[in-house]
This record gives structure tokens, C-alpha cells and sequence, in this order.
């Protein structure tokens, strides 16, 4: 049961002194008292000296009523029993005598005491014990006695015939008492339960409990005016349990004592503000701590609850904070079923974005485990090097929870180090000069400038010949502070650092020399070479131990001090080293084997293993930077206190206590840590198989020790005596735990499994060593086996595909091994596995190459964040120059806030006020040119973009461009689809009606020059077609406000909150205000744009798409007499520039097929769309690439497509080499997630 302490009302009154109350707090007696009345304070002083005859911490009381009568009830914490009964007004000698004996009936096995109490005409059939609920398990027991009690109140009310008066005079008969019987146990019940659910914060302060009401106010006007020196407190208020009133208990933990005060709530604001002070007086350092353990994400699920069952409590999600949001985002799965977690998840999600600037789901969640002293700027700095980060995302967000710093950071990739040309700003100066003669001869040159991709760096910066969205790491450095990259690092040497006190510290001399061996025999008697016993004269400890480790040991506490930036005393390192030992020699037990340290450094070698975990002093190896022990003052050998309080960031050789409970705890552990952190975590472990650890998940079985054969070192070893151990009797198995970032990190190479085999050879089993990572790095030995054996077989079935994709699938650098063992089959692996193999990019050898660069033009190509370009200043400002004088644009002479006015003044007159929304302070863009992926040259095809985020009608671009979409999308006939989606469907619509005797024939096409050719008059022409084809006959449509879908029909009574109403005339005027009105920046030139549509703006793919629609169902409707006679069906698909077509015709005359087919292909190069527009066949055979699907066209089943693979184009069958090659990304035309669906759902049409 928990310990109440000290429970007292009337402190606002002045009836009791306040220090005297903290000091009655810190006695080893429990006194918990409640009582009314002017005679309180003559009572207790009566009451106190013969309750401190008592034993300490035996009892606990409390008293109901006046000062003279009243009923009490003992609580004893010894046995865990509750007393309940009355008691009245008497000497002193009667109450001492009738408390001690029922405190003799108890102690000799007596039977519980419960007794009535009767208040203001009710009669209290039960109560409960005074306790504090700290588990369920405890609120279950109770509400189980609450049940039996109220069980016997029923019956006692069925047997008896009592009647009693309810509050308004009536008479109760015998069902009334027993309903009200059963609700007051149902509340108790549920009062129960709620003393543990749930908690709130203010400040430093967390009320934790059930019910709120007045004592949340009294806490805020509280925490307004007050704050804790150092730490927090904590105020348990939930509601009494074993009590009908409703009051409220306040619990806080001072030192090792608690404290318990039940006040009414109107009071209690004040008693805890004439508390506080005391409290501080009398320690300056005071910290509380919880006492009832919290649900973390007890708050995330009841708001996610309340946002599932009313959807109007929604608006209150911007207003919260940004952690607060994450916090809902990954609660949602747990709470929220699979038919609302996907719409939920968006909504958070679109919340972070919008009001926060931040993406949940391009984020890292760092948990940084340190102490409340160390500041948040360095908190944030270990954060960012823990997750290899450069650039935290939008605003940092942190907090203090349980000591633990939530710190959310982005990791830097090396498109962040590499590209200088962003949309809104650019890199070039006016007047720029190459400095091509400055840069180094190994970067590509074009025409004596240099003009390169990424993919044709060589030589020095060969390295960046890989995807631009590859991570950076950080170098793992020390900083000018001593402290590592890793958090775990980080937080060892800190707590290192912090293990003695400021008086130790003050004490510690400055010492100069080195450990010698002729000083240490001054003071010590060394009777061997190797052994040596010391004699510690303080204390009479006789200490054996290795000379070796003893000399390890001084070095260790040597360090220690020096990371303190004090020196010890040659006295304070010897007594400190002999306490220790001496201590160890006597905790060191059977289950205490150590791993021979030769087969430890094979696997140190052969898995990068740096540190130790679970070892003493006396048997740590001497090459572990930290070890693990379960006492604090180890810290002074470099030793962590405590493994399990923190989760393991580690690289380390595991080796817990040989026993049941201590392996599956480790392994357990190990295996969170890995699946936890982002920093690579690989521990290995060589313990006894008793059960079938690698069944567990995670858990990988490097090989396994044959019983008999394997002989660990007996405890005593270490202290110098001999080693009498034998072979174990059972069989020992070597354990590995890892996760994805080890296994790239720090991959396992050949001759460190070689050196494992040869460690292990005399006791490893038959199938011997086996790495097969589950990451797919590093080798396995059987796996290379296989290999070579496969490669000795017939040629014919070494190409089977199928083979190659077994051993692929086993591992996946078996690719490496069949180059090593079968080279004339594979050839060159090419680009990705040679990037791969190079080993990681870290962020100063980016930037040293990054640096060579400086003059040039850097950025992706073609909007492909895979690949990017470099450019010469010179080249790229005649780039800019040639684009503004190519007759597109025209000079402007007026500056540009006159031109914006200009441009309001013709948007009111336009009528478009009320549809959108005009920024007088916005700018114009700045237009930047991308040279065209499929340009070799780089020199000849480019792309113009003009960003248009802070143009001045941004807001009408863009709905413009959502109602153009919306009319294509509901006219039929042309060939426009608006996302990839759409493509599957249409295929197969058009294969299931393909006929036995019709032949098909394809053709692919590709739009240029979509946007930068279109004259404004045909833009204008073709806008009125779409809308009259459309609006005439609906009248208006309804755009949303928020989002970019949400276009709908306008219907006469439909609410229009959160859209705007659009008309047929105000599409127009909006379509003639957006193509006269386009501003822009070209190389320092304010100029607008004449001919064309600028890329990048809202409204430019709407406007794109109806021109395209409109000349299609122009030329259709032109074929449609020609094809009705012929007896051919077309199908046109068209995404943005990417066409196809597809006609189908009875198989007869093959001859006039062909001409037929011709004259229409033609057709449609030439007469489609409009002038400027050009249109080039991409198709010169049956098979070739359209929107990431190979489409291949038979005469015999339609159209097919199947996916182009990630990484491999086949050969395999022929004997051809394999091809590596990266995905190309297709952000240019749409988003790259669409096509890859696009994409998966067509692999068989």
C-alpha cells in the first residue's frame, strides 16, 4: 500500500504552523488527519507524542468529525490492513490503550475490524482502505471489494427493515436504498479507475487524476505566480475513493518522504502558495518527481477520439502546436481504424504543411535522453549530428518530457551541398565572367566552357556520379568540445563527466607524471611479472589482480580526471582503483564467465565492434571504450551506470549474466535498440543455446558452437588465479543484432569472417560461419560457397534467370561474388553498384568538391532531382539572354510596383474582385532555364520556368487552372487524361473489345513546344470552345478555397462558405486578364510576355490542355466520315506532352490498312494543333516507352504494357551483360508516385 504521510486542512485558517507540518513530514511516523473545529491545534499537540511511541512507518490515521468525536480509521503499512471504527471524546490513557489493541489483534492474526458511521441521516454501509493507486492492478482490487460490499449492503437492506428519509423529507423504501446503493458503488468504481487516467500540465506543474473542476483553476492561478527553483512538481488530485465528498488530495514527493494535503478546493490555492515557500527555505536544490507514472499518449488518443466522433471539433487542430500535431499523426494507427487513418493522416498532415511549414512525413523523431541541465542549443546540436542532418526542417521544435528532448531534423542529402540556382533567386551576377581557366581540367567542357552532368564527372569527382537525393553523413569527428557524434557518446561522457560532485571537485589536486613501475612498487608489493597483491592500508583490503589490469585500470581513472580538466592525487587513484577491486573480487559469481579474449577481438575486427556491455572492471577488454556495470562509481573506469535506462546507439560485444532471465532481457533490449534508432546499433553476443534465440525477430544466427568443444574463462581468471575451467556442456551460439544503418555503415568484410572462422575452427559445427545480412550487405560464406559451385556446372544453366534470382534473393551481394568468381558473365556491374561500393558520401568530401565548383551554375536537370548540371556563368547568362530575345517578350520601361497597380487597376475593371483575391505586395518571378534531359549536348534544347508563388494573382492562376481542368474533364471525345490512373482502364476497355479477326496498330507521339509556341488568340479561341461546350448550359461552377480539388457544378441554394461562384464571363475575363498580365524578370529585364504561356504558373497546364482538347476534337471530328467508312476505331490517350494512338480494323486488306494508317498518322502530325505546336513520332517500331510502361502492339492481343524495372534491363537469356541503370524521375511532367501506379497496375493488360 502507498504511504500517506501527512494530510491536513485548515492551513489557510493559521490553525497549524507551517514548519512544523514539514518537519512532522520528514519523521518516519504516517499521520494522515483531517478535523474542523477550534480545538484542532490542542488535539494534535495531545495526539503527537504518544504516536511517536510507535514504530516508524507503521500506521497511518484519519479522523472524521469534531475535535472530541468522530470515526477514525488505522491503516497499517506493515501488513497492509485497514481498521475502521468509532471512537469519542476521553482521557488520553482510554485512546492510547484502544489503538494498541487492535494493533495487538492485528499483529496476532486476528480478525478485520469495520465499523458505521453515521452523517447528516445517511447510514455508510462500507469504506474503503486508504491508499493511492499507482497501477490498474490496484484500482481492479478495489473495485472488486467495492462490488462485494455493496453486495452486502443489499443484502443487509433485504433483511433488515430500515426506511430513511431522503434529502427532501420523503421516506426511501427498500428498492430506493438498494439502487442507491448500487449507483454509489458504480461511482466509486468509476472514481477508481480514474485516479491513474490521465494528466494535465501548466507550466511545471502536472495534475494528474479524474475530475477538474475548481482545483484546475486554482492551479493556474497558481503556476502564474509561482515556480520551483529547479525540477518539477507533481499534483495528484484524484478524488477520494473510500469518501462520498467530493474532495480533492494533493500529493508531492520531497526527498524520500511524500506529502498528502486534502483541502477543500476553495482553499487550496492558498495553502499551496504559503507551502511553497517553506518548502524552498529549506532546501535551495528542491526537486519533485512523479509519483503516479503518466500515459504519454493518453492526450494524442482522446483528441483523436473526439475527432472521429465529431468531425466540427477539426477546427481546433490548426490551432494547436506543432509537436502537438506530430503527436496526433503517429498516434492515429493505434486509435483510429483503417477506414479513417488514411483521411485523418492527410488532414495532420495538410495542417503541419499549411500552418507550420513542415513535412511529418520527410522527418526524423531524434530522442535525446539528457539531463535538464545541458541546454537545448546543444541538445539540438548532438540531435542533428545523431540523424547525420544538416538543415533542421522550418522551425526546430523541442521539448522536456520525463528528461528526454524531442528534437525533429531533416537529413542533408547531396542535392542541399550541391545545387545554387533555386526559383527564387538567382546565382549569376549581371556582369559575369567565366572562370573556366580557374577550374580544375578534370570537369567536362563543351566548346571551352564548362558544361557537364553529374553522370560524366570523372576522376576527382568521380564520387558524384550518383542520384543527387543520396544522404550525406556526417564526419565523425570530434568537436572542439570533446564530445562525439553519437547521441550515446554523447550522453556516456556527460554522465562521465558529471559522476563526482562539485565538493569532490574541489578537493582534487593537480597531478603530474605517468604511471611507472618504480613508483607503483614504492607503495605496493609486486611479487610477480604478471601478478601483484596490494594491501590497502586504510581499510586492511587485500587485493590480487593482474598486473596488466591494474595498470589498465590507473590509466582508466587517469583519463577520467584529465576529461574533467583536473588531475588526481597518486593516493586518491590507488585508493580508489583497490576499493574497487576489492569489491568486485566479492561480487564476482559462477554466472560471471568471460569470452576469451582472442575469439572477442575476432569478433570486434570482423563486425566493428568498439565497445563492451555487461562486464566488470576486472574482465572488461582493454580495448572497449565503455563497458556497462550496475553501480555508479564504476563511472571512474569509464563504465555506464544502469544499461537498461537508455537505448543501446552502440556497436558492442554483449555479454550479460549466464542465465535464463539475463540472456532473453539483453536480447530483448538489443533488439529494440536496433529497431529503434536511426544510428547504427550491431551487437554481438556469444551465449549459451539453451533456448532457439534466433527465433526471436531480429535476431541472426552467426554460427553455433558444438557442445564440448568451446571453453569460456571462469571468473576467478581475472583475479589472477588459474584457469580450471572446462568445455561447456552444452551448445554456445554467436548471436548478431543489427540494424539497416550498421549494415551500411559498416558492412562485414572477408577477412574479418576469416579471422572468425579461424578463431573458431576447433569448435565451430559443420555448417560453419554464416553472415547473410538482412539488409542485404556483407557476405556470406555459404552463400560463396553455392556460388562456386553453380559456376563449375554447364553454361546452359548458368544463364537461367531463374537461378540468378534465387541466389539474388538469398543475398544481394552475391552480385559481387558472381563478378568475382564469374566475370566473363556479368561484365560491369555499372554506375549504381560502382557509386555503391566507393563506400558513403560524407559532408566534407561533398563540400571539398562542391568547392572546386565555385563559379559555376549548379541545379538539376530538367527538374530531375536525380541528375543534376554544371554550367560556366558566362554560358548560362547568354542562355538567359538568348530566351528574352527570342520574340516572346517585350521590354517594359515603368518600374514594378507602377506595372502592379496597373495590373489591380485592370483586375477591378475585369469584374474579378469578387472571385479572387489581387496581392498588391507581391513580385514577379525570376526566369531560369533548365537544360532538357534529352539534350546530350546540353546546349541546344532548354526549358524555361517562371516561378510564380509570389506573383501578385497567384490566387487567380490557380483556381482558373482548377475550373479549365475541371470543363476538360467533363467533355468527351478528345484524348486528354488527367492522371495516370486513367490510362489502365482505357487499354483495357480496348482490348476486351478487340475481335478475333481485327488487327491493331499503335503509334507514339510527343507534343513540343506545348507552352512556349501558343499565340494568345488561340488560347482565347479555345478557352470560349471549352466553356461555351460546357458552362453555356450549366451557368456557373463553384471552386473551393481550400485545396486544389473541390470544382463542382453551381446549383441555385447551395452553401457557399468555403467556395467561390464562378461564372462563364468572369472564366473569359479571367483567361484574358491572366494572358496580358504576365510579368517577369529575364537576366535583369523587366519584361511580359507576349507569345506563350510561362511554365510554372497556376494556369498554365489548364490553358495548355485546352488548346490540345480543342484541336483534337477538331481533327476527330474531321476523320470521323473517313474512319466510319473504312471501318476504323481510334483511341487517342494523351498525358500533357506523351501521346499515344491506337486504331483497330478488320484484318482484311492489309495494303489499304497501311495507307489508311498512314494518311491518318499524318493527319494528325500536321493538322491537329495549331501553328507553333509541333508534333514528333516517337514510335519506330512496335515496342517502345510511354509514361514509364514498355507498350508493345500485336495484331494477334492488342496492347500490352509492362513495367520498365527499377534497376535492370534484361539480357540475360541471350548472354548479354546485366545494365545497372537509376530510375529516371518524372517530376517534370507529373508526380513521379502517379506513373509508378500507373506503371504497377499495367504490368499485364
Amino acid at each position: 500500500m502507498e504511504v500517506l504521510e501527512v494530510a491536513v486542512a485548515g492551513f489557510a485558517k493559521g490553525q497549524v504552523d507551517l514548519d512544523w507540518v514539514v518537519k512532522l513530514s520528514m519523521f518516519g511516523s504516517l499521520i494522515s488527519l483531517e478535523w474542523v473545529g477550534m480545538e484542532a491545534r490542542w488535539w494534535l499537540r495531545r495526539f503527537v507524542p504518544w504516536w511517536n511511541e510507535l514504530k516508524a512507518g507503521e500506521l497511518a490515521a484519519w479522523f472524521s468529525g469534531g475535535a472530541r468525536f468522530g470515526t477514525y480509521v488505522l491503516a497499517s503499512q506493515m501488513t497492509g490492513r485497514t481498521y475502521v471504527g468509532k471512537f469519542w471524546g476521553g482521557p488520553e490513557e482510554r485512546l492510547r490503550a484502544h489503538f494498541r489493541a487492535l494493533v495487538d489483534t492485528d499483529r496476532k492474526g486476528g480478525k478485520r475490524l469495520y465499523g458505521t458511521w453515521r452523517s447528516r441521516g445517511m447510514h455508510t454501509l462500507f469504506m474503503l482502505p486508504l491508499r493511492t493507486y499507482t497501477s490498474k492492478g490496484d484500482c481492479d482490487a478495489d473495485e472488486k471489494l467495492i462490488i462485494r460490499r455493496t453486495q452486502r449492503a443489499e443484502n443487509s437492506l433485504n433483511t433488515i427493515g430500515v426506511r430513511r428519509r431522503d434529502g427532501r423529507g420523503r421516506r426511501k423504501g427498500r428498492a430506493e436504498l438498494v439502487r442507491h446503493v448500487r449507483r454509489r458503488g458504480r461511482n466509486m468504481r468509476e472514481r477508481a479507475r480514474g485516479a491513474v487516467c490521465g494528466q494535465r500540465k501548466y507550466g511545471k506543474v502536472t495534475v494528474q487524476g479524474y475530475n477538474g473542476g475548481a482545483l484546475d483553476q486554482a492551479l493556474r492561478r497558481l503556476c502564474k505566480g509561482q515556480q520551483v527553483a529547479a525540477g518539477e512538481w507533481v499534483v495528484d488530485h484524484s478524488p477520494g475513493c473510500w469518501s462520498y465528498t467530493d474532495w480533492t488530495a494533493v500529493k508531492l514527493q520531497y526527498g524520500q518522504s511524500r506529502l498528502r494535503l486534502s483541502n477543500s478546493e476553495r482553499t487550496l490555492s492558498g495553502t499551496l502558495r504559503q507551502l511553497l515557500p517553506v518548502l524552498k527555505k529549506e532546501n535551495a536544490k528542491l526537486r519533485f518527481s512523479k509519483i503516479v507514472k503518466s500515459d504519454k499518449d493518453f492526450w494524442a488518443r482522446e483528441m483523436l477520439k473526439k475527432l472521429v466522433r465529431r468531425p466540427r471539433n477539426w477546427k481546433v487542430i490548426p490551432k494547436l502546436t506543432l509537436d502537438r500535431v506530430v503527436r496526433l499523426w503517429r498516434a492515429a494507427p493505434n486509435v483510429v481504424n483503417a477506414a479513417h487513418l488514411a483521411r485523418c493522416r492527410a488532414a495532420l498532415g495538410g495542417v503541419a504543411r499549411k500552418v507550420h511549414d513542415f513535412a511529418i512525413k520527410h522527418v526524423y523523431l531524434c530522442r535525446v535522453s539528457l539531463p535538464v541541465e545541458v541546454p537545448t542549443a546543444l541538445v539540438l546540436e548532438v540531435a542533428l549530428r545523431c540523424v547525420n542532418a544538416k538543415y533542421p526542417v522550418g522551425a526546430t521544435r523541442s521539448f522536456v518530457r520525463e528528461r528526454t528532448r524531442v528534437v525533429r531534423v531533416a537529413q542533408a542529402k547531396v542535392l542541399d551541398l550541391f545545387t545554387n540556382l533555386n526559383r527564387s533567386t538567382l546565382c549569376i551576377d549581371v556582369d559575369a565572367e567565366c572562370r573556366c581557366g580557374e577550374l580544375p581540367e578534370d570537369l567536362p567542357r563543351r566548346g571551352g566552357h564548362v558544361c557537364f552532368r553529374t553522370t560524366e564527372l570523372t576522376g576527382n569527382f568521380e564520387q558524384l556520379n550518383c542520384s543527387l537525393k543520396t544522404a550525406v553523413w556526417e564526419d565523425r569527428e570530434r568537436n572542439a568540445d570533446g564530445i562525439l557524434q553519437s547521441v550515446s557518446e554523447f550522453v556516456r561522457q556527460f554522465r562521465r563527466h558529471s559522476a563526482i560532485g562539485d565538493n569532490a571537485l574541489q578537493q582534487l589536486l593537480p597531478w603530474k607524471g605517468s604511471i611507472q613501475e618504480e613508483w607503483v612498487t614504492a607503495v605496493l608489493d609486486v611479487t610477480d611479472e604478471k601478478l601483484f597483491v596490494a594491501l590497502c592500508g586504510t581499510r586492511g583490503l587485500i587485493v590480487q589482480v593482474l598486473w596488466d589490469r591494474f595498470v589498465f585500470l590507473i590509466q582508466r581513472v587517469d583519463a577520467f580526471a584529465t576529461a574533467r580538466g583536473r588531475k588526481l592525487p597518486l593516493i586518491s587513484i590507488l585508493r580508489e582503483v583497490l576499493e574497487r577491486l576489492y569489491a568486485w573480487s566479492k561480487l564476482i559469481t559462477q554466472d560471471y564467465w568471460i569470452t576469451p579474449y582472442s575469439k572477442q577481438d575476432a569478433l570486434r575486427f570482423c563486425f566493428s565492434l568498439c565497445d563492451e556491455l555487461f562486464a566488470s572492471p576486472l574482465d572488461v577488454n582493454c580495448n572497449s571504450r565503455m563497458f556497462c556495470t550496475p553501480y555508479p562509481v564504476d563511472a571512474v573506469f569509464g563504465a555506464v551506470e544502469n544499461a537498461y535506462r537508455i537505448l543501446w546507439h552502440v556497436c558492442a560485444l554483449g555479454n550479460p549474466i549466464y542465465t535464463l532471465a539475463h540472456i532473453r532481457k539483453c536480447l530483448t533490449h538489443a533488439v529494440l535498440s536496433a529497431k529503434t534508432s536511426r544510428l547504427p546499433v550491431r551487437i554481438a553476443f556469444i551465449v549459451p543455446y539453451w533456448r532457439k534465440w534466433d527465433e526471436m525477430e531480429g535476431v541472426e544466427l552467426v554460427g553455433l558452437l558444438t557442445k564440448g568443444k568451446f571453453s569460456f574463462l571462469a571468473p576467478q581468471s581475472a583475479l589472477g588465479f588459474k584457469d580450471r575451467s572446462k568445455a561447456a556442456r552444452f551448445e554456445v551460439a554467436i548471436l548478431l543484432i543489427q540494424n539497416q544503418a550498421a549494415a551500411k555503415t559498416k558492412p562485414v568484410t572477408r577477412q574479418g569472417l576469416a579471422r572468425v572462422e579461424r578463431a573458431f575452427a576447433d569448435a565451430v559445427d559443420d555448417r560453419g560461419i554464416c553472415y547473410s545480412s538482412s539488409w542485404g550487405v556483407g557476405f556470406s560464406w555459404q552463400l560463396a560457397r553455392e556460388v562456386r559451385a553453380w559456376m563449375k556446372t554447364d553454361a546452359r544453366e548458368r544463364h537461367t534467370f531463374a537461378r540468378f534470382r534465387a541466389l539474388m534473393d538469398g543475398d544481394v551481394s552475391a552480385g559481387l561474388l558472381l563478378q568475382k568468381y564469374g566475370g566473363a558473365l556479368l561484365g560491369s556491374l555499372g554506375r549504381a553498384q560502382a557509386c555503391g561500393s566507393r563506400g558513403m558520401l560524407t559532408v566534407s568530401v561533398v563540400k571539398g568538391m562542391v568547392g572546386k565548383m565555385n563559379g559555376l551554375v549548379r541545379g538539376v536537370l530538367d527538374r530531375n532531382v536525380a541528375v543534376g548540371f554544371g554550367v560556366c556563368q558566362k554560358v548560362y547568362r547568354q542562355w538567359l539572354e538568348d530566351e528574352r530575345d527570342s520574340g516572346n517578350y517585350e521590354l517594359v520601361e515603368e518600374e514594378q510596383p507602377s506595372v502592379v497597380q496597373c495590373l489591380y487597376r485592370k483586375f477591378l475593371a475585369a469584374g474579378l474582385k469578387g472571385s479572387s483575391h489581387f496581392n498588391l505586395g507581391g513580385t514577379f518571378g525570376n526566369l531560369y532555364v533548365l537544360p532538357k534531359h534529352k539534350d546530350v549536348t546540353l546546349l541546344e534544347k532548354r526549358r524555361p520556368v517562371v516561378p510564380c508563388f509570389a506573383s501578385p494573382d497567384r490566387m487567380l492562376q490557380n483556381r482558373l487552372g482548377r475550373a479549365l481542368c475541371f470543363f476538360i474533364s467533363s467533355l468527351e471525345g478528345h484524348f486528354n487524361v488527367a492522371a495516370t490512373q486513367e490510362i489502365v482502364p482505357k487499354l483495357q476497355g480496348f482490348n476486351a473489345e478487340l475481335g478475333r479477326d481485327e488487327v491493331v496498330m499503335a503509334a507514339g507521339f510527343d507534343v513540343k513546344e506545348m507552352y512556349v509556341r501558343l499565340r494568345h488568340t488561340q488560347v482565347l479561341r479555345a478557352v470560349e470552345y471549352v466553356v461555351q461546350q460546357e458552362l453555356s448550359a450549366r451557368g456557373a461552377l463553384l471552386v473551393s478555397t481550400r485545396g486544389r480539388k473541390g470544382v463542382k457544378w453551381y446549383t441555385p441554394g447551395t452553401p457557399r462558405r468555403t467556395a467561390v461562384k464562378i461564372t462563364s464571363a468572369q472564366v473569359l475575363a479571367a483567361t484574358q486578364f491572366v494572358l496580358e498580365g504576365t510579368y517577369l524578370t529575364v537576366a535583369g529585364s523587366l519584361v511580359r510576355q507576349v507569345c506563350g504561356i510561362g511554365i510554372g504558373g497556376g494556369a498554365s497546364p489548364g490553358l495548355a490542355q485546352c488548346v490540345c482538347v480543342f484541336g483534337e476534337l477538331e481533327w476527330v471530328r474531321s476523320l470521323r466520315a473517313d474512319a466510319r467508312l473504312l471501318g476504323v476505331t481510334l483511341l487517342g490517350v494523351r498525358l500533357m506532352d506523351d501521346c499515344l494512338l491506337i486504331a483497330k480494323r478488320r484484318g482484311d486488306g492489309e495494303g489499304q490498312w497501311t495507307t489508311v494508317l498512314s494518311r491518318i498518322f499524318a493527319g494528325y502530325l500536321r493538322d491537329c494543333y495549331p501553328d507553333g505546336v509541333t508534333v514528333e513520332q516517337t514510335s519506330e517500331s512496335l515496342e517502345w516507352v510511354f509514361c514509364g510502361m514498355k507498350v508493345c502492339v500485336s495484331s494477334s492481343y492488342g496492347v500490352s504494357a509492362r513495367m520498365i524495372m527499377k534497376n535492370v534491363e534484361a539480357g540475360v537469356g541471350s548472354g548479354d551483360a546485366f545494365v545497372f541503370f537509376p530510375m529516371v524521375a518524372y517530376s517534370s511532367a507529373c508526380s513521379k508516385t502517379q506513373k509508378m501506379a500507373c506503371t504497377l497496375n499495367a504490368l499485364y493488360i
